[in-house]
């Protein structure tokens, strides 16, 4: 077993030889053919990049949410693998994808199954299209290297949107408070402990609260209290 690991006989062909759908194989290929350890440089620095990602964002961590990406990334970083009937771990973005889209009106969704659909026709008619154009029918496994890519890039697509613009002229909301008109009649006298009262008059609606205590909201929340105008 281990000869059979280590170099290809005239019966046995090393997994090390074995050209592979991955950008680690290429990357191999291109650096040093013959160090089989190159292909696990991409896997080393996504281990790394994942970690920083998970540390920086580990108080808000939602797994449905991370998890499609860290598919993506699992496959497009394997250092070995990754062929064509093992990408059905990508059906985990895929359907997350669709239940985003049903939940959104609109023709983009329709697109998004039409673009899928169109991989799948390529990866099960890729001999018959080769042999269209080259007249050659078989395909090796690593033909199926764009499989990957393009699930991604349509998921990517399909996820991205108008995001609104910001006013950054404006105070963030969760800073700030809306100035108190304390000019009304209504003082703490009339505002129960631990809450706000609502006055209203034929002129405006005079909101008034213990001072004390939206001042300790405010304290504790960081914000400042604006005066009135």
């Amino acid at each position: 077993a281990g000869a059979g690991w280590q170099s290809s006989t005239s019966i046995n062909v090393s997994p090390k030889d074995w050209a592979q759908p991955l950008a680690s194989y290429w990357l191999r290929m291109a650096v040093a053919p013959q160090t089989f350890a190159v292909q696990f440089l991409p896997m080393a620095l996504a281990v790394v990049g994942v970690v920083a990602y998970w540390w920086r964002n580990r108080d808000r961590w939602d797994w449905p949410t991370e998890l499609p990406g860290l598919v993506f990334v699992s496959v497009l970083a394997a250092p070995y693998g990754a062929w064509v009937f093992d990408l059905v771990v990508l059906l985990v973005p895929v359907l997350a994808l669709a239940v985003k889209l049903a939940e959104r009106p609109g023709a983009k969704r329709y697109l998004v199954a039409a673009a899928y659909a169109a991989i799948t026709v390529g990866v099960v008619s890729a001999g018959a299209i080769r042999e269209w154009f080259t007249g050659r029918s078989h395909t090796g496994f690593h033909a199926y290297i764009w499989v990957s890519p393009a699930v991604l890039a349509v998921y990517w697509w399909a996820r991205a949107g108008k995001r609104p613009s910001l006013d950054l002229t404006a105070p963030p909301p969760s800073r700030s408070v809306a100035a108190l008109d304390f000019r009304s009649p209504a003082s703490t006298s009339e505002v129960p402990p631990g809450g706000c009262g609502i006055k209203s008059s034929t002129t405006d609606f005079a909101l008034a609260c213990r001072t004390s205590e939206v001042e300790a909201g405010l304290r504790k929340s960081g914000s400042r209290l604006r005066p009135p105008p």
